[in-house]
């Protein structure tokens, strides 16, 4: 007898669109919403807005149609977002004229996703990127004395001068015997000045809008230039114990941010971000009781939950959603091979993907 096997020759979409034009967040404990049914097989197909419906077509969409989903004849979905198609194998060929809408894959239909550097993920109106992770005790950041500032220059906190592992920084306009200040003069100020709001033994959070010169009443930028040296305000606090960093920024912003060169732009649009020092399992949520607690009316009080888990003897960190009232989302950063049921969010639209295998 032959050997059996196993292939995907359709996909079943079943789309659910919510109509409530407050707000593009899906509420999945809502049940009035828009429901669609569509069958592909063996063929690149588009799902396109058409006015207030949706359209399955199989043909190349014309150009600035706005496609909401494109699954490949292989049966991937693939990736898409506004500003970037780089990531995507399926639209490195320029007779595609269209732009894909951002998609986002829901945590609760893969039962937990791997986390890595960059990967950006969503807890209702809050949207996070994992700007840096460590699984182990770091040493203290060593920062080669490059500072152009002459040895009689002081620091105006501690009066010292530079040191070869703690430069004179001159983040601001202070001048004069204000101008310097030492990197780990800094690093402590600027746990200070958090310390009072929203930080605890678990984490610390640090807010952009709050960074500012207590002198000159500058703003702190993210990254800046010191006598030609260019810093990391993000280098400057990570911590020593193992620890997950977290950038942070508001929905309002997400048209704003360029996916491009991440570790650059992201931050620069960022609100600012969250140390969480890292446990076995990390609670993220709106109730108190978490180990991260989140002040958004969209979270739910026990969103989602960090874990680590051991891959291949490896640590690694795993996002699980604890049954969220508007999901925990996942963006699809290249294209996702359909090959169990899984559920994508773009905008106002869940689509729940299956394939239907046939055993010849």
């Amino acid at each position: 007898m032959g050997q059996c096997q196993m292939r995907n020759e359709r996909i079943l979409i079943r789309c659910y669109t919510w109509n409530n034009e407050s707000s593009d967040l899906f509420d999945y404990e809502s049940i009035n919403n828009e429901k669609q049914q569509f069958t592909i097989q063996n063929q690149d197909s588009y799902i396109i807005s058409d006015k207030e419906t949706l359209q399955l077509i199989n043909e190349i969409p014309k150009e600035n149609s706005e496609v909401i989903l494109y699954i490949t004849a292989k049966n991937t979905v693939v990736a898409g977002t506004q500003q970037q198609q780089g990531n995507s194998t399926a639209l490195t060929n320029t007779k595609f004229p269209f732009k894909l809408k951002k998609n986002w894959l829901t945590v609760r239909s893969v039962n937990k996703y791997p986390l890595n550097v960059n990967d950006i993920f969503r807890l209702g109106k809050m949207t996070f990127r994992i700007s840096s992770l460590s699984f182990t005790t770091q040493n203290e950041h060593e920062f080669s004395n490059r500072s152009k500032a002459d040895s009689n220059e002081q620091c105006r906190i501690c009066l010292g001068n530079a040191q070869s592992s703690n430069p004179l920084l001159n983040p601001c306009k202070c001048s004069g015997s204000l101008k310097y200040i030492h990197l780990e003069c800094m690093k402590r100020w600027l746990k200070e000045l958090t310390s009072s709001s929203r930080s605890s033994e678990k984490s610390e959070t640090y807010l952009w809008k709050l960074l500012k010169c207590e002198i000159c009443q500058e703003p702190y930028k993210v990254i800046f230039q010191s006598d030609g040296v260019t810093y990391h305000m993000l280098d400057l606090l990570k911590p020593r114990y193992p620890f997950v960093m977290l950038e942070f920024y508001s929905k309002k912003k997400e048209t704003q941010v360029q996916q491009i060169n991440l570790g650059d732009r992201f931050t620069s649009k960022s609100d600012g971000v969250i140390v969480i020092s890292l446990g076995e399992r990390m609670s993220l949520g709106r109730a108190k009781e978490n180990w991260v607690k989140l002040c958004e009316a969209s979270v739910s009080r026990f969103h989602a939950t960090l874990q680590i888990e051991k891959v291949q003897q490896q640590d690694s960190l795993f996002l699980f959603d604890n049954n969220s009232k508007f999901g925990t989302l996942v963006q699809i950063k290249e294209d996702l091979q359909i090959y169990q049921e899984l559920e994508i969010q773009v905008g106002k639209s869940l689509f729940k993907l299956q394939a239907n295998n046939i055993i010849c």
